[in-house]
């Protein structure tokens, strides 16, 4: 793609001062010849949605689900891309999505429809004040919430088979979609545009820049129904308004925010402050007052690792230490919506408003295959982080040989460029062996194939073909 082409595909938001025109030069470009990008060969376009396509949202192994403004949802076969159903129940765009797990312990054998319910259900809320419940296996609507008050932003399950919506109130719902509690926030000038569940039976919602944290009571305490309770706001951390809630691990979350702050929050017990990692936050930026380094997406690694999508750029953050172990501060001409991390740590893909997704990691680590790690292989960070900053497994015998990786910064290396969207590219999904799929502003699901690996399926299902008919 054309440098022109791509300052057209820009969003306003990064024009807004000359200081980061400049930087356009500081973004790395690739040619056609790209040896260690496996996914530029093969590609399968869905065109099934007529709007744009926010959400991606994994079923299993070999199936997931694509929604959008449009209204509808749509379950897609990763490996041949085949549509199995279109989810059609709103008439507004769908804002959320959750797919609840089986709970099979909740119903009666005897009971048909229960049995039903035994299947995965897909959430899906939407801006129209309605959540379907659908079984994805036969594609049916299970029901549909309409007692709302308010447009869903954000859903999460919780234990014992229960479920909270957040907008603007927060609400308790059961498997079935029974409503058990509903916190009615009347004097609230924000909605909740995130819910995280963390230990102890709490939860933590994100309203503007304020993290509310709530307890999900029991029948014991409360005398016979669940019940959310407001269990303490933690101090504002945040000058404006919270765009990322992750959690790192079992005790640690983290929170990222418009104007460039990356905010640790220990949970295990309460809620706390632990510490701030990232140093960009700085004040709104021309005649717009818009941010150039706000936090769009935080991505965790093997509890203990951060990815932080800080305007154009990307930050390696150690949760433990605080140290940045990589970063690139010009990885696009726009800001990056979304990034994952592929192929067991081999790359890390970021997508971007002006219409690309990248590739990056080490220009001397291929992509990894699934291998036993022995003792003497000890990772220096984490398997998955080893491989993207393309450090070997580390050997007893050549201990001290090699310098310390925590004594410099990886400045990771463009490896490939997938061009296919014509507008923003919204989300990444990693969908294992099979690749990888995005979602844009024009309406596209782009699955993106690693060529080896569909070639060696073609090959396989040819040798099968060929041994039925000598049989």
């Amino acid at each position: 793609m054309s440098t022109i082409v791509k300052r057209l595909l820009r969003s306003s938001d990064d024009l807004a001062t000359k200081g980061e025109l400049a930087k356009e030069a500081d973004v790395p470009s690739i040619g056609e010849h790209q040896p260690r990008n496996p996914y530029l060969t093969e590609i399968q376009v869905l065109q099934n949605h007529s709007d744009i396509v926010r959400l991606l949202h994994p079923v299993d192994s070999s199936r997931f689900v694509s929604a959008g403004d449009d209204g509808t949802a749509i379950l897609w076969h990763t490996q041949t891309g085949r549509r199995h159903f279109t989810f059609s129940g709103h008439d507004r765009p769908i804002t959320a999505m959750l797919l609840l797990t089986v709970q099979k312990t909740s119903f009666h054998d005897d009971d048909e429809s229960s049995a039903a319910l035994r299947d995965p259900i897909l959430l899906t809320a939407s801006s129209d004040k309605h959540i379907c419940m659908w079984n994805v296996n036969t594609g049916q609507c299970l029901q549909t919430i309409t007692d709302l008050h308010s447009s869903v932003k954000c859903m999460v399950e919780l234990r014992h088979g229960m479920w909270c919506s957040g907008g603007h109130d927060l609400s308790l719902w059961s498997h079935q979609g029974e409503l058990l509690h509903r916190l009615d926030r009347v004097t609230a000038e924000s909605d909740i545009s995130l819910v995280l569940s963390i230990p102890n039976e709490k939860l933590v919602a994100v309203s503007d820049k304020t993290l509310l944290v709530f307890k999900v009571t029991s029948p014991m305490e409360t005398g016979g129904v669940y019940q959310l309770e407001e269990y303490g706001n933690p101090h504002t951390q945040h000058r404006e308004a919270i765009q990322s809630l992750v959690n790192v691990s079992d005790s640690v979350f983290a929170t990222g925010s418009l104007d460039g702050t990356i905010v640790l929050w220990a949970s295990a017990r309460s809620v706390n402050f632990t510490r701030k990692l990232s140093s960009s936050a700085r004040s709104p930026q021309g005649i717009n007052h818009l941010y150039p380094w706000s936090i769009q997406c935080v991505v965790p690694v093997e509890e203990r690792y951060l990815f932080a999508a800080i305007g154009a750029g990307f930050w390696l953050y150690d949760v433990v230490t605080g140290k940045c172990l990589a970063k690139k501060v010009a990885a696009h001409f726009s800001k990056i919506q979304h990034m994952v991390l592929l192929a067991g740590g081999s790359f890390l893909a970021t997508c971007s408003a002006d219409g690309t997704i990248r590739l990056w990691g080490s220009p001397g680590v291929t992509a990894a295959k699934t291998e036993e790690t022995t003792e003497e292989q000890k990772p220096r960070h984490s398997k998955q982080i080893d491989r993207f900053m393309g450090i070997s497994p580390r050997k007893e015998d050549t201990k001290g040989k090699s310098k310390s990786v925590d004594q410099m910064q990886f400045q990771p290396t463009l490896l490939g460029e997938l061009l296919g969207h014509a507008g923003t590219v919204q989300m990444l999904l990693d969908c294992g062996g099979d690749g990888l799929a995005s979602c844009g502003t024009d309406g596209l699901v782009i699955l993106w194939k690693d060529g080896a690996v569909q070639s060696e399926h073609r090959n396989e299902f040819i040798r099968e073909m060929l041994q039925l008919g000598v049989s």
